[in-house]
C-alpha cells in the first residue's frame, strides 16, 4: 500500500502526455491531407487546361489554310511563352472551341519567327475574368 500512495496521479500525467501527443501527430497527419488534396486538385486544374489546348491544336488541324487571315504582325515563339492571360487576350478574338461549359479551347493563326503557325491555348475557367488556369501554348508551323 505504500508504494500506491506514493504514485500520487503519475499514471494521469503520463497518459495525458501520450494522448497530447497522439493529438499533434493527428493533427498534422490532416493538414498534410488537406495540403496534398489542394495539391491534387492545382494539377488536375493545369492537365485539364492542358488537354483543353490540345483540343484546340487539334481543332486548328482542320481548318482551311487557304482562306486564313495571318496577320501582318510577327512575334517571337519566346514572347508567347511568357505572356500570361491578358496578353494572350490581346493576341486576337477568343473563339471557344471547347464542348464543356468550364474550358475554354481556343487558337489564334499567327505569324511566329517568320512562319505561318497556329497557337494554341487552353484554359480552365469559373466564370470570373481570370482563368484558374491556362495552359502553355501549342505551336503548329505550316511549311
Amino acid at each position: 500500500m505504500a508504494l500506491y500512495d506514493r504514485q500520487n496521479g503519475a499514471a494521469l500525467v503520463i497518459v495525458m502526455a501520450l494522448l497530447a501527443g497522439a493529438m499533434l501527430l493527428g493533427i498534422a497527419g490532416a493538414q498534410s491531407a488537406i495540403i496534398n488534396e489542394h495539391l491534387a486538385g492545382n494539377y488536375r486544374i493545369v492537365a485539364q487546361a492542358n488537354m483543353n489546348a490540345e483540343s484546340a491544336y487539334s481543332k486548328a488541324v482542320e481548318e482551311n489554310i487557304e482562306t486564313i487571315n495571318w496577320g501582318s504582325e510577327s512575334y517571337d515563339q519566346d514572347d508567347i511563352e511568357k505572356m500570361g492571360w491578358e496578353e494572350i487576350n490581346d493576341l486576337g478574338q477568343v473563339v471557344d472551341q471547347c464542348e464543356e461549359e468550364a474550358s475554354l479551347c481556343f487558337y489564334f493563326p499567327l505569324i511566329v519567327n517568320g512562319k505561318e503557325c497556329f497557337v494554341a491555348f487552353g484554359a480552365v475557367n469559373d466564370g470570373q475574368e481570370e482563368p484558374l488556369a491556362f495552359s502553355v501554348p501549342f505551336f503548329l508551323f505550316i511549311d
